[in-house]
């Protein structure tokens, strides 16, 4: 609980902190309204990681390069707009045989977007294959970058 001061000059307790939680894990676009009863918001996005690349069809060959994570971003928003259009990016796809994994993609809301993981890359005729990278996330107040 917390003390606030009003008008006049009485003190009153009111609640304070988190009123909800609103979750979007599956791939799509929508719109968030916000309710009557919320003046500011936290928004965190993670963007689709990339799938892993295809590992070879030769035995004494390595296996194919792991796919980048989703990036990250966060942002409070002290007085929110009525609405904000979404994205919940989706993660990308394995790689078949010697092929590379395809790349996620962004999550995005408010002018803030998680950056996408790429895939990793396929062995080929190497033996040695490089992960996916990620890219930039944009527009939080806190930016990392997926794994």
């Amino acid at each position: 609980m917390a003390s606030v001061i009003r008008g006049s000059d009485n003190f009153d307790t009111a609640a304070v902190g988190l009123l909800r939680v609103t979750r979007y894990t599956t791939a799509g676009s929508g719109t968030w309204n916000k309710p009557s009863d919320t003046v500011s918001v936290l928004i965190k996005t993670v963007a689709g990681g990339g799938g892993a690349g295809g590992g070879s069809n030769d035995a004494d060959e390595a296996c194919g390069g792991g796919g980048a994570g989703g990036g990250y971003a966060e942002k409070f928003i002290a007085a929110a707009a009525s609405s904000y259009a979404y994205v919940v990016g989706a993660g990308g796809s394995g790689g078949g045989a010697q092929a590379a994994g395809s790349a996620g993609s962004a999550t995005t809301i408010a002018g803030i977007a998680g950056g996408a993981g790429n895939g990793g890359s396929s062995t080929g005729s190497s033996p040695f294959v490089n992960g996916g990278n990620a890219t930039s996330p944009t527009g939080g107040d806190l930016n990392v970058y997926g794994g």
